[in-house]
């Protein structure tokens, strides 16, 4: 039963995903352009990993003409990712944030209209009172960013970064790469475990805005009462008792924060460790070159960073 709950909730997820994606369909060639470029960002971190592996075994040579000729070329092809990077950042922003944009205006006027279309008594509910609906129309509407062009971005940008990673760290070294590749799990599910807390303690916190938000507009819409009955003290404890349940949160949020970041920034130490004490016996074996190493532990480690952040807001 569970399983099917599950399935269901994911089939529900997909099916949100892509509603949004056709009611976006009039900004597509911003989507398309900023799928493009999220992909050509996401090659270029193992492009970087491999021209920082090619930097250091120039290191090891002799010849000084030699030595300053390989190293002004790498330092070129570091400013050529930089310029890359710098563009193809920019114009995703720009595109998906054009995409996005168009999608939450759509969005907005359409809630509005449905509100304006319910009978009187559904405005006199406590869930639809004047402030909880303005809060609503402001804060939702503008989160489908992260529902449609931030995870596009990301997602894209992701998996690009891993998917070149991998195939390059299979061509230096398939042994070095397949022990890296045992340690990625664990690093995405420590990041997932991290960012999917923080985010049940945002929508905690939400929850209790919206109602201090409805208290505040009341307050404020009616201020002349208030004040003629004397009831601003009232108001105000009513207020602080709202907003005082999530900052009491803050304790549990900051332990469990602290231990899932310890978590995730261990787990990459160990799979240092373990990347160079193999790596350490397979270039003594002659099988592989140092360089091979740091191409490896580059691409691999910043891939499964980079896909965690990405895989926590998909799941």
């Amino acid at each position: 039963m569970f399983i099917k709950n599950e399935i269901q909730k994911k089939k529900k997820i997909i099916f949100s995903f892509l509603k949004l994606l056709a009611l976006n369909k009039p900004e597509w060639i911003y989507i398309l352009f900023g799928c493009i470029t999220s992909l050509i960002n996401g090659g270029i971190e193992p492009d970087f990993a491999l021209i920082l592996s090619k930097l250091v075994s120039v290191l090891d040579e002799c010849n000084l003409s030699e030595h300053i000729r390989n190293v002004n070329f790498y330092i070129i092809l570091f400013i050529v990712c930089g310029i890359v990077i710098l563009v193809t950042m920019f114009l995703q922003s720009f595109f998906f944030s054009m995409s996005s944009e168009g999608l939450t205006f759509r969005l907005r006027f359409r809630a509005y209209q449905t509100m304006l279309k319910n009978n009187v008594s559904w405005f006199d509910r406590a869930e639809n009172s004047t402030g909880i609906l303005c809060a609503r129309l402001s804060t939702e509407a503008s989160a489908v960013h992260e529902a449609t062009g931030v995870l596009l971005e990301i997602f894209l940008r992701s998996f690009a970064n891993l998917a070149i990673g991998i195939i390059l760290g299979l061509y230096a070294s398939w042994q070095l790469t397949l022990l890296m590749c045992i340690f990625v799990p664990f690093l995405i599910l420590s990041g997932w475990l991290q960012t999917k807390v923080l985010s049940r303690f945002v929508k905690m916190d939400s929850i209790a805005m919206e109602k201090a938000a409805n208290i505040v507009a009341q307050v404020i819409q009616n201020i002349r009462t208030v004040v003629q009955l004397t009831e601003e003290n009232f108001f105000l404890e009513k207020y602080k008792q709202i907003i005082d349940k999530p900052y009491k949160k803050l304790k549990l949020r900051a332990h469990l924060n602290a231990l899932l970041f310890a978590l995730a920034n261990s787990i990459s130490f160990f799979a240092q460790a373990a990347l160079f004490s193999f790596g350490g016996y397979l270039v003594r074996k002659n099988y592989i070159l140092f360089e091979h190493i740091i191409l490896i532990f580059s691409i691999v480690t910043f891939g499964a960073v980079s896909v965690s952040q990405s895989f926590a807001m998909v799941i």
